[in-house]
């Protein structure tokens, strides 16, 4: 009876034993947790937006500005006449020194270059230097078909003036008449004689 108990008795240990190794060699599995963890995302790097380029607009080719052309003032056929006779009469007479300039005289300086006031119909050009302190002056007058060239002449001869530069005079002064034609000379004797001697010449007289 010993012996049956004792062998019951072995083989509940055996059986115990033999449970307890099973479930040591079982692995226990690791409890899941169901909570699931969120990662937070990044947040994206503002994306920087590459402004487009700017294509410059084609310039127009810059117009050249319109250049305009000086006017060519025509110079009266009378006063081209006159002033070519004035530059034959006073050609030889002065140097260059003296800066001479031929222009038409204007109604309203009658009286300061010939000394006599405006005739209707004439025409008058003058020859004298752009520096106003030297005694020269070679005025030619054109007169109309109806006028009186000597007694015109006579008229600026009793009223012209070689010190009408104040502060110069003139050495030599003489009028001459032909034709239509009058000739007022205040200059030195030298340029004055070689436009007399030009004077006849010309005219012919």
């Amino acid at each position: 009876m010993k012996k049956l108990l004792a062998i019951l008795l072995c083989l509940t240990m055996a059986v115990s034993f033999a449970a307890c190794g099973k479930k040591a060699q079982e692995p226990q599995e690791p409890e899941q947790n169901n909570t699931v963890t969120e990662t937070p995302e990044e947040p994206e790097a503002p994306v920087e937006e590459t402004p487009a380029e700017e294509t410059p607009a084609e310039e127009a080719p810059a117009e050249e500005p319109e250049t305009e052309e000086p006017e060519t003032e025509e110079t009266d056929p009378a006063y081209a006449d006159l002033l070519d006779k004035l530059a034959q009469l006073t050609e030889g007479a002065t140097d260059g020194e003296l800066m001479l300039m031929n222009v038409e005289v204007p109604a309203e300086n009658y009286e300061y270059t010939l000394f006599i006031p405006y005739i209707e119909g004439s025409h008058a050009v003058v020859s004298e230097p752009m520096i106003g302190s030297i005694a020269h002056s070679v005025a030619l007058l054109q007169l109309p078909e109806d006028a009186d060239a000597e007694a015109v002449a006579a008229e600026i001869e009793a009223n012209m003036d070689p010190r009408k530069w104040i502060c110069v005079e003139a050495e030599a002064s003489w009028v001459k008449a032909s034709g239509q034609y009058v000739l007022m000379v205040m200059s030195t004797q030298e340029a004055a004689d070689a436009i007399a001697a030009n004077f006849d010449a010309v005219f012919g007289a």
